[in-house]
């Protein structure tokens, strides 16, 4: 799908939705969000090149026809629109600039040009949108005019289009583990060695593969690309693009200076500096032998790792199940003292615990035989990836929405429970608690007759909404079906489940996208933003739950 259309001094960006779908959305309330245009002449090569800049928003929302010239393929999307600010009728975006065919010189004096208005405008106090190829710039006659579309409207929307385009406009140029001048420098680095190597730095076009590259430094270092490149510069555009989380906060403007001044001085490239062509792919070869054992040992070692977790916890876990019997069964959970609908709802409650063991007490039979194993592999998993990352999350809906309130948190979050569980029809907040067994509690009173057939049957609903581990996508199912509980000496237990999922199916970006769009609007109250959403996915929890899980975090932490 094209994202950005340019017809004379009119600029157009897709929003990629219908007019139904947009209304559903919050979108509309961006139209005036800040985007920043800057220009300066620079045919006067021997004076310092001065910026201006001023502030830039699209004007107009409006749904047109959007795709290609056969009338089948057309489909009426909304669309932002925008007058240009600027005299030239010529901007294109970045990566086609970087592209055009022009003489290499040419390429590298656009990148400096580039970067040299992106450090004057934080100079200056500008907010600087960090938007990759939704950068639009014009060199000609000797004036630099660049346009830098409004960030969240760009970003939000960049995320429909297919991976190439996606990488083009803007994957290539972001890494999204960093923030604030760590990105930006990123960035700015990016642009650089697309100047000077017309690549960029990490060019592989799977999206989790690609992130794995960043955090594994898989690139070739522009000094190993070009014979004879600037070390100082080298130096600069190495140490942003290697930059980590940990060490992301040591960024300064410096950096940033460096990169701009870097187009410039590593442009005349230093003849002292350049090897003999046979050296030079020697070395070369070098590096890359060592980096490519480096990497294998890393992944190896990060993978056999997982597995050593993995079993050193499902271990752990059955050493604590054989030890727990053997001393005392005294607090271990029980269904006494607890109704049939209590039982049914403690069921639910470990899945989304992932408490393999109020799950053991509180079901019996082969029916249950393939909740037992997701929630152990779940709990297991979840456990290994924790031991190794020291970060990452798998939580029920519930706790979701607070752990991934933008894009990096989300990344680190993933989904995996109920939610909006019904039983009989009546809602379930998911709070049942089981007794204990050495508080002796007492035996339930209730339906007489049912304890006498001794069984009891319930309907129920629920969503079942978990990530996907190879895609990352979100996947609900809306899980229709009954329960039957069996009356077994002085307790209910479950005993069979009959339930039938039917997907729902959305685009987990769109989703996201919308939550956080939302979530801003409402001044970061999650819970405000979680039913604004509701009426457009379901399968998020109910205000009550939201709530009660509102008021446990902050009594936590």
């Amino acid at each position: 799908m094209q994202l950005i259309e340019i017809n004379g001094k009119t600029i157009k960006l897709c929003s990629g939705m219908t007019e139904e779908s947009f209304a559903k959305t919050k979108y509309s309330q961006l139209l005036g969000e800040k985007g920043l245009f800057a220009s300066a002449d620079f045919s006067d090569g021997e004076n310092p090149v001065e910026f201006t800049f001023s502030d830039w928003s699209f004007d107009t929302i409006r749904a047109e026809e959007w795709g290609e010239d056969t009338e089948k393929s057309k489909e009426k999307l909304v669309i932002y629109e925008g007058s240009l600010p600027s005299t030239s009728e010529n901007l294109i975006s970045l990566t086609d600039q970087l592209e055009k065919a022009d003489d290499k010189l040419s390429s590298i004096k656009k990148a400096g040009l580039l970067l040299k208005a992106m450090t004057q405008a934080l100079s200056k106090g500008f907010h600087l949108p960090e938007c990759g190829g939704g950068i639009l710039s014009s060199f000609e006659g000797g004036k630099a005019e660049i346009l830098f579309l409004p960030e969240e409207l760009f970003t939000s929307f960049v995320s429909y289009l297919d991976d190439g385009t996606y990488n083009k406009f803007y994957g290539f140029y972001v890494n999204p583990l960093l923030e604030g001048d760590a990105a930006l420098a990123f960035t700015m680095a990016s642009i650089s060695y697309k100047a000077f190597t017309n690549q960029f730095p990490f060019e592989n076009p799977d999206r989790q593969e690609h992130l794995s590259d960043i955090l594994d430094k898989k690139y070739l270092p522009v000094e190993y690309t070009l014979n004879g490149f600037d070390p100082k510069a080298a130096f600069a555009i190495n140490t942003a693009l290697t930059m980590s989380k940990d060490n992301q906060t040591s960024v300064n403007h410096q950096l940033l200076e460096k990169l701009a001044a870097g187009c410039t001085e590593a442009s005349n490239q230093n003849e002292k500096n350049r090897l003999s062509a046979l050296d030079f792919e020697a070395r070369k070869s070098e590096f890359l032998r060592a980096q490519n054992a480096k990497i294998e040992t890393k992944r190896k070692l990060h993978k056999n790792s997982a597995k050593i977790i993995t079993g050193l916890v499902s271990f752990a876990i059955l050493m604590l199940f054989v030890f727990s019997t053997i001393k005392t069964n005294g607090n271990q959970p029980t269904t006494k003292g607890l109704t049939p609908a209590q039982v049914t709802e403690c069921f639910f409650q470990s899945i989304n615990d992932k408490d393999v063991q109020l799950m053991m007490e509180v079901c019996k039979g082969n029916k249950f035989k393939p909740f037992m194993t997701t929630i152990t592999n779940m709990h297991v998993a979840n456990a290994a990836s924790q031991a190794y990352t020291f970060s990452s999350v798998n939580v029920a809906p519930h706790k979701w929405f607070f752990f991934a309130q933008d894009n990096v948190k989300e990344q680190k979050t993933s989904l995996f429970g109920i939610s909006n569980l019904e039983i009989e029809g009546k809602p379930s907040l998911l709070d049942a608690r089981a007794n204990i067994k050495k508080e002796k509690p007492l035996t339930v009173s209730g339906d007489e007759a049912a304890k006498a057939d001794g069984f009891i049957t319930q309907s129920l609903s629920y969503y079942a909404v978990q990530t996907d581990p190879e895609s990352g996508n979100i996947e609900a199912e809306f899980t229709t079906g009954y329960v039957t509980l069996s009356w077994l000496k002085n307790r209910w237990i479950l005993t069979d489940i009959d339930v039938k999922p039917e997907p729902l199916p959305f685009d987990t970006n769109e989703f996201k996208s919308e939550y956080w769009t939302t979530l801003k609007a409402c001044n970061d109250d999650v819970v405000t933003a979680c039913q604004q959403l509701r009426f457009r996915y379901p399968w998020i929890p109910s205000r009550t739950v939201m709530e009660n899980e509102e008021k446990e975090l902050k009594e936590l932490f």
